[in-house]
């Protein structure tokens, strides 16, 4: 799988403003309102990323979850990490509390 280009970069920026680009990973923090939605959160991205075949790093601590995405055997980040970026955008939307 080919990393992502300039242009791609630039398209996913904008399509998930939550997210950081930083160097060759995709990351973001999410907040909820209790740790235990925070592990209702997790549980639903560890079902994501087994569809997508695609695990990114997690880091919990009580309500906030940081996600860190690349694909390691590329090296940097391609369109499996576009895909489960957007994936875990969608299904987190509506937990996260407002401040996120």
């Amino acid at each position: 799988m080919a990393l992502l280009n300039d242009r791609d970069r630039q398209t996913l920026e904008s399509s998930l403003p939550k997210w950081n680009l930083r160097g060759e990973r995709l990351s973001a923090q999410f907040r909820f309102e209790t740790a235990r939605e925070a592990i209702a959160a997790i549980v639903e991205i560890g079902i994501l990323a087994e569809a997508h075949g695609h695990h990114p790093n997690l880091s919990w601590v009580y309500n906030r979850i940081d996600i860190e995405l690349w694909t390691h055997d590329e090296g940097g980040l391609t369109e499996l990490d576009t895909k489960l970026a957007h994936a875990i955008e969608n299904a987190l939307r509506k937990r996260t509390s407002s401040d996120s």
